[in-house]
């Protein structure tokens, strides 16, 4: 893949995914470059993948999230992603098609899937995720809210977004997912199954403290914890872990363990509202 193609993909993500790492994507990718096998235990929207498929030659993709791993499973495949785009492109960005699926997706959560297949429960994902206001995919809320609509000359087409968003399953997320492996299982169980090895790469981004708690599957103070835990066992892999900034970060990962030790860099970014914020690289070489 091209370099040009890469840098394209870092302007946006498979899904709108809330406290997304777009901006940092391609640095933190960049630090697991001679990396070619990489776990990514919590992974959103996908953002830093685009870029790891440049040097990984397997990317483990793991969320909690049911209907984020469903839908990137289904355009994995070429043939029900083909249908999957041409349903999208047919339907009207219309409030009340976005009401329909919100209430598919919030069926979903509250009974299973019922009769529907995978690709039909893709389909209403990703229109409550894209018709929507960006960046409430991941959250308590995401099933909830108006059409986006702009009132003022300010940003650009949502219509427009919305089928840009549907061009690049086929021309770019499709291929991209096809290179992976997607599970949704305890973040725990995951790391717990990595090859302490230094072809061995871990990408981490959790909930956060204090804005982490706007996801549907948040942390508690015992899950940081834990987390710290089972990366602290890894002595050869590499593990890249990406936090907000707070203090109960810096106790976690400050301190030696067994002789690991983590380095701890800021790193400026911007937050939901485009506002710079200061963020956290956190290394263990």
């Amino acid at each position: 893949m091209k370099t040009a193609t890469a840098r394209k993909r870092t302007q946006s993500r498979a899904l709108p995914w809330f406290g997304a790492d777009t901006q940092v994507a391609e640095q933190y990718a960049a630090l697991l470059a001679d990396c070619k096998h990489v776990t990514i235990p919590f992974c959103g929207g996908l953002s830093v993948v685009a870029h790891l498929v440049e040097t990984a030659s397997e990317i483990v993709c793991n969320d909690r999230h049911t209907l984020a791993i469903n839908f990137y499973n289904v355009i994995r495949d070429p043939a029900t992603r083909a249908v999957l785009v041409n349903d999208l492109e047919a339907t009207p960005f219309h409030e009340s098609m976005l009401a329909e699926s919100q209430q598919v997706c919030k069926t979903i959560g509250e009974r299973g899937w019922i009769d529907m297949t995978p690709r039909e429960v893709a389909f209403h994902y990703f229109i409550t995720c894209w018709m929507g206001r960006s960046g409430k995919a991941g959250t308590k809320s995401e099933f909830n809210g108006g059409l986006a609509m702009r009132w003022d000359a300010g940003g650009g087409s949502s219509p427009l977004r919305f089928q840009t968003a549907v061009r690049s399953i086929q021309e770019v997320w499709g291929p991209i997912c096809e290179r992976c492996s997607f599970v949704c299982s305890d973040w725990r169980e995951v790391l717990a199954k990595i090859k302490d090895d230094p072809k061995c790469g871990v990408y981490a981004d959790p909930p956060w403290f204090v804005d982490g708690k706007d996801y549907q599957h948040s942390f508690s103070e015992n899950d940081h914890e834990e987390l710290a835990e089972s990366l602290f066992r890894f002595r050869r892999a590499k593990v890249v872990l990406r936090y907000g900034n707070h203090p109960s970060v810096w106790d976690l990962y400050g301190g030696n363990r067994g002789g690991v030790c983590f380095r701890i860099e800021e790193v400026e970014s911007r937050n939901q509202s485009n506002n710079e914020v200061a963020e956290l690289c956190i290394t263990n070489f």
